[in-house]
């Protein structure tokens, strides 16, 4: 689903506990992410529970902790009746009071839904007073009604119903067909009654001494639904793990990405495309805080090339769909370092940024750069097409900028990029 909504929040599903381990998510994933969402200008949700249920979200919240202080950028997603995590955390606490007494594997990701299960000593960590954003919608309505929904839908390959069926081999054999039927209306009165969770969920298949093959598929099913039910909660866009993602209802009024998307939403095909002029993609959670505050709060040549190339990408999208020739993720980045940076080509032309600022059509400036290529003893014809190319795009992108505003801009890049230590 290609929408891109710069204001609405972006909700973090990597920092979910429950799908970290299963997809090797560290730290300094996190790390990563919170950086180069903040530097493209976006605002990003954590959800308050994950502070005391994940020692990776909690350990990058602790490196980004001067960035969730900022009036924009990242912050902590809780109810509308909370005011901060301790707060939220003593809630929570109140509605998962029952959980010690559900069915769950030794191994369960859902044993830390009970705050407190997991030895995070979070309040000496993030003080607990720390200000949550009340979301607007309830992710517990959102959730109850998607997984409803999902044991009565025949038509995913993935849903509750299709999962539990396979689980019960109810295509083969009439019992198994009843006990498929009594499972879903089970789990289904319970998703009704008091505080419903995935735990609640591995607990009810767990009694039945279901298919543990079938469970995953169905538990993962369950982790996408929940994560979709807080996107939705948030009335946002929901940034997820590639396992995850695959789970996802297709059905769902919901933008949702993941690492290999291609959207100016995603961070990674940001840094990807960077890669293209030497960044490193382990740089940015390298960077201190302070430098990353620095970044967002100064005019800057980094600032500059956001904008350049969110709105380039954006273009791109949808001539590639109107052409319907998407390309592969390796393949988006492939193009967009060429066209934005234009490889070695793109230093020669760079060496020109000192020419007049009048704006030049695509014809004079092939000519203009023909030239001068000649003079440098480059190929005169190979400059002068790269120019025009240039000269046509940046036009047509920022309107008002002249090319060799564009053509500096790009030129001071690299040198901010080693100023600020991304290089």
């Amino acid at each position: 689903m290609y929408q891109f909504d710069f204001e609405s929040p972006i909700y973090l599903g990597t920092a979910d506990d429950a799908v970290q381990a299963g997809s090797n998510y560290t730290k300094e994933n996190l790390i990563f992410e919170f950086t180069v969402l903040t530097i493209l200008g976006f605002k990003t949700v954590v959800g308050t529970p994950f502070l005391w249920q994940s020692y990776a979200t909690l350990g990058a919240v602790e490196e980004r902790r001067d960035l969730f202080d900022e009036t924009t950028g990242l912050t902590f997603g809780g109810r509308p009746e909370t005011s901060s995590v301790e707060e939220y955390f003593n809630q929570r606490e109140n509605d998962t009071k029952s959980a010690s007494q559900l069915l769950l594997r030794s191994n369960s990701a859902f044993r830390s839904e009970r705050p407190g299960s997991v030895p995070l000593n979070w309040q000496r960590n993030i003080a607990p007073n720390v200000k949550i954003e009340p979301r607007r919608g309830s992710v517990e309505k959102y959730f109850r009604t998607l997984f409803i929904n999902d044991t009565q839908d025949n038509y995913s390959p993935n849903s509750i119903i299709k999962n539990t069926s396979n689980g019960f081999s109810a295509k083969y054999s009439r019992s198994g067909k009843r006990r498929a039927d009594y499972m879903l209306n089970t789990v289904g009165e319970r998703a009704f009654q008091g505080h419903f969770s995935r735990a609640l969920v591995e607990h009810s298949y767990l009694k039945e001494g279901f298919n543990i093959f079938s469970l995953d598929q169905i538990l993962l099913r369950t982790s996408a639904l929940y994560q979709a039910a807080n996107g939705l909660a948030h009335v946002g866009t929901l940034f997820t793990t590639p396992q995850i993602y695959k789970y996802l209802p297709e059905n769902i009024e919901l933008t949702t990405l993941n690492r290999f998307s291609i959207s100016p939403l995603n961070p990674y095909l940001f840094a990807d495309v960077l890669r293209g002029i030497g960044v490193d993609i382990r740089s940015w959670a390298n960077l201190d805080s302070f430098i990353v505050s620095r970044i967002v709060n100064t005019h800057n040549p980094l600032l500059m090339f956001v904008h350049l190339y969110k709105q380039y990408l954006i273009e791109k999208i949808y001539f590639w769909m109107s052409q319907n020739i998407m390309p592969s993720y390796r393949g988006a980045v492939l193009n967009l370092q060429k066209e934005l940076f234009y490889d070695n080509e793109w230093r020669f032309l760079e060496k020109l940024s000192i020419l007049s600022g009048r704006k030049f059509d695509g014809l004079v400036a092939g000519v203009t750069f023909g030239g001068a290529a000649a003079m440098f003893g480059l190929k005169p014809f190979m400059l002068a097409g790269a120019a025009r190319q240039v000269v046509e795009f940046s036009y047509k992108l920022i309107e008002g900028i002249s090319f060799f505003e564009i053509l500096r801009m790009r030129h001071t890049l690299r040198k901010y990029l080693i100023e600020v230590k991304l290089m």
